[in-house]
């Protein structure tokens, strides 16, 4: 809405207090299937709040259904969430109005990626610009992608000609920095009475936010794409639909789409073995991908469309580890 630039942050804060703006009250989505339900639309020219479908295959998912011993369907909820670091994202910005040059100090992860971005922003060469990566903490995701603040600060540098430095307090934080992992998953498994997986079928709603962020749409896509894990599933089908809402905007954070698809998938998991009577151990020991069979096709492809490729591990020694660490018959034999 507005931006103040003063020498020092308390002129900036009582410049910002004189500000009055009025806003307009509108009917607000605030999860996925009201933003399905498309009664009210974030962008009305889009025509949908729907930002991004994407589906994949593998096999013969349908046929399997059809024929399989068992079958099960579960929905699936993950609420949203964000990081929150101790340093919170800021950046400096200094213009050069004699050599044209922009010097960018701050959170820049992906510094090429933003290069570009910002140099497409501004209209000003690549070469142009020069982003330094001091020692900025931890980024766990949601720090150093690029945000509306990594335009504005260097455009309101160029139009002073001065340096300009923006620390982000942590009420901005919350209300700005990136969320992420809402997400609702309808998930179908078919197995035979023994436990052995034939296939997994997936609807993947993820909520997007207001806008879509620089990586918010690898997100739900990710969750899809790994959702199989370390399994052998020769046959998978799944759709993922990215919805806006009127939220923060949805981004990563650590292991994006892995947290997700690893609840969704394990959950199910531990259903299946209860209803088929079978140790949960046993059920995911009979479906591990073995070392032989390593490096592994998935048979998916990752959100940059490159095929996702196990490249080595094996899932059954660091089961049998894990269950030596905590005791599992120990546990057993208690009825735990």
């Amino acid at each position: 809405v507005a931006v103040v630039v003063a020498e020092s942050r308390y002129l900036a804060e009582d410049a910002l207090d004189a500000i009055e703006v009025e806003y307009e009250p509108l009917p607000a989505i605030v999860d996925i299937w009201g933003s399905m339900k498309g009664d009210v639309l974030l962008f009305e020219e889009h025509g949908t709040n729907l930002a991004l479908e994407y589906e994949g295959s593998l096999g013969d998912a349908d046929s399997v259904f059809a024929e399989a011993d068992y079958t099960r369907k579960e929905e699936f909820r993950c609420h949203r969430h964000t990081g929150n670091p101790l340093e919170t994202r800021g950046l400096v910005a200094s213009y050069d109005p004699g050599t044209g040059d922009l010097t960018v100090w701050g959170e820049t992860k992906v510094p090429h990626f933003n290069r570009s971005v910002l140099a497409s922003l501004l209209e000003i060469p690549e070469h142009r610009i020069h982003f330094v990566e001091p020692d900025v903490g931890g980024g766990f995701g949601i720090r150093g992608e690029f945000y509306p603040e990594n335009f504005i600060v260097p455009f309101c540098s160029i139009k002073l000609g001065r340096p300009v430095k923006w620390i982000e307090d942590r009420m901005e934080h919350l209300i700005a920095a990136n969320h992420s992992r809402e997400h609702v998953c309808q998930l179908e498994i078919a197995a035979t009475n023994d436990g052995v997986i034939l296939g997994m079928r997936a609807e993947i709603y993820g909520a997007l936010g207001g806008y879509v962020r620089t990586h918010g749409a690898s997100v739900p896509i990710s969750v899809g794409a790994m959702l199989m894990g370390p399994y052998h599933i020769p046959n998978y089908r799944w759709r993922v639909q990215s919805l806006l809402t009127n939220k923060v905007g949805m981004g990563t954070f650590s292991a994006p789409g892995r947290y997700e698809s690893c609840f969704f998938r394990e959950r199910m998991l531990d259903m299946v073995a209860a209803d088929l009577g079978i140790d949960p151990v046993e059920l995911r020991s009979k479906n591990l991908i073995p070392s032989s069979a390593m490096p592994y096709e998935v048979g998916v492809t990752r959100p940059d469309s490159s095929p996702m490729v196990y490249d080595s591990g094996d899932y059954q020694a660091v089961l049998d580890k894990a269950l030596e660490l905590i005791d599992y018959a120990e546990i057993i034999s208690l009825g735990g």
